[in-house]
């Protein structure tokens, strides 16, 4: 074979692979960036990304912002929107940390200058066991931030999803949409053996892309250290997140969510104080502590991460000053008033 006929049967093998890749991540979508909705409800959305793009449908009505981690759903935003006179974008992320809501916080505000309008409210959710780790902001295609907040160019910012290697997140959203297809078939057809799930989400192959998310990503004492010089640097963001808020008039409630007894105890009580207290000097703010009687209540959480709204629900009833309340008298307290 003539080395030029070598090289262009090379150069089309690559190509013929590059464009596999490109179709494969248009198809699968893992990140559900490219909006192709093919495969539906990946479990490695980009909810940074995806949370900015639906504020912006419809970023008129909106003079309130929710900003927390994978748990701040649980807060019901028409109940919060009603108690404070706001219509509430909710920005609650995976594994959430202040620099992820500083950022966003900066971009609302700047846009809503440019539109003449006002940021009404704010209601910031702290999670006292992760607050002080490193953020995972912008390691992995799962959080990257959107171009909006980062002066990136929205063309190469999708690239990164086009081109992006990532066999084992390919694998396993097309092991749970053929799950999803058989329950569908087997609910409408004759009857069929049930379809083997994966229970835990495979690693990525590519250090670029993040592994599927498990519903609860900061539990875990280990991976999850605290440095002093981390902590520092996140109240500083705190410090300014604060400022920025006084100075656009707008009205900011800070809590941190309520943690489940065997989480707390991965980190330990005096750990846990000691962070308290080092926000406090920062901003007061609504603490819910690890109370015994909640964590003996299963059927108040979907894991141990995670609360559900009725928790949400009892934490706002606290916090405004409900006259009735099946939330216990001695559960939430004002910190550093």
């Amino acid at each position: 074979m003539k080395s030029s006929s070598y090289a262009m049967v090379v150069i089309s093998v690559g190509a013929c692979l590059f464009g596999l890749v490109l179709l494969t991540n248009v198809i699968i979508d893992p990140h559900a960036v490219l909006g192709t909705g093919l495969i539906a409800d990946p479990i490695n959305r980009n909810d940074r990304y995806l949370s900015l793009v639906e504020y912006e449908k419809a970023a008129d009505r909106f003079d309130g912002l929710v900003f927390g981690s994978s748990r701040a759903p649980a807060i019901p935003r028409a109940e919060l929107s009603r108690r404070m006179g706001a219509n509430f974008a909710n920005f609650g992320v995976v594994f959430g940390l202040i620099a992820d809501h500083l950022s966003v916080l900066e971009y609302v505000l700047r846009t809503k200058e440019a539109r003449h309008q006002q940021l009404r409210a704010v209601f910031l959710l702290l999670d006292i066991d992760s607050f002080g780790t490193r953020p995972g902001t912008n390691e992995t295609l799962q959080f990257l931030l959107p171009p909006a907040l980062t002066g990136e160019s929205l063309v190469r910012f999708h690239w990164k999803y086009l081109t992006a290697i990532q066999f084992r997140a390919w694998r396993f959203e097309i092991v749970r949409a053929a799950n999803r297809w058989r329950s569908a078939a087997s609910a409408t057809g004759p009857a069929q053996p049930p379809a083997e799930t994966p229970t835990t989400p495979l690693p990525a192959s590519n250090p670029q892309v993040a592994p599927p998310a498990p519903p609860a990503p900061a539990v875990r004492g280990d991976g999850f250290t605290v440095t002093d010089v981390e902590l520092a640097h996140q109240l500083d963001l705190l410090r300014h997140f604060v400022m920025l808020c006084h100075e656009h008039g707008v009205r900011l409630i800070v809590a941190a969510t309520p943690l489940h007894r065997r989480i707390a105890m991965l980190y330990g009580a005096d750990e846990l104080t000691r962070r308290r207290e080092k926000i406090a000097t920062v901003v007061p703010f609504w603490d819910f502590d690890s109370p015994d009687w909640l964590s003996d209540r299963p059927d108040l959480w979907g894991d141990d991460s995670h609360f559900t709204e009725p928790v949400g629900n009892m934490m706002l009833d606290v916090i405004f000053g409900a006259e009735s309340s099946p939330a216990p008298a001695d559960f939430g307290r004002l910190y550093g008033k």
